[in-house]
C-alpha cells in the first residue's frame, strides 16, 4: 500500500460534529471532531493518540439532537503533519439492531446534508 493512500471501501460524506471517544474497557475518554462518515465507519480528529485495534464507544453529536452512541474499533491513527492532532479512523461494530439503526440514521443524515445543498 502506498503511504497515505485512501483504502476506504465506501464513499464518505463530510460531517462536522463533536464526538467523545471512550476506550473500552479502560474508559479513557477524549474529545474529537467527526470529519466524515461512510457505510463502514467514521473519521475523527483529536489531540490524543490511540492504538489501532482498540475497541471504543463513540458518542456522536447531531447538531441540536441528542447524541448517539456507536461502538467500533480503531483501524488507523495518523499524526497530522500540519496540526497538533491525530486522524483516527473507526470501523463501525454495532452491538445490536438498535445500534445498527442509529448507524444507518447517522449515515442517512450525512448523506442528506452532503447531497442537497441548503437554499438560503
Amino acid at each position: 500500500m502506498i503511504p497515505n493512500q485512501d483504502s476506504r471501501k465506501y464513499i464518505r460524506h463530510e460531517v462536522i460534529d463533536f464526538a467523545l471517544i471512550t476506550c473500552l474497557p479502560s474508559q479513557r475518554a477524549s474529545r474529537a471532531l467527526v470529519v466524515d462518515v461512510g457505510l463502514g465507519g467514521l473519521s475523527l480528529r483529536t489531540k490524543d493518540s490511540f492504538n489501532a485495534d482498540q475497541k471504543v464507544s463513540v458518542l456522536v453529536g447531531q447538531g441540536g439532537e441528542p447524541p448517539i452512541e456507536i461502538h467500533g474499533q480503531i483501524r488507523h491513527v495518523r499524526k497530522q503533519s500540519h496540526a497538533d492532532t491525530y486522524s483516527v479512523g473507526i470501523q463501525f461494530q454495532p452491538k445490536n439492531n438498535a445500534e445498527r439503526a442509529r448507524v444507518a440514521s447517522l449515515i442517512n443524515v450525512a448523506f442528506q446534508r452532503s447531497s442537497f445543498p441548503t437554499i438560503a
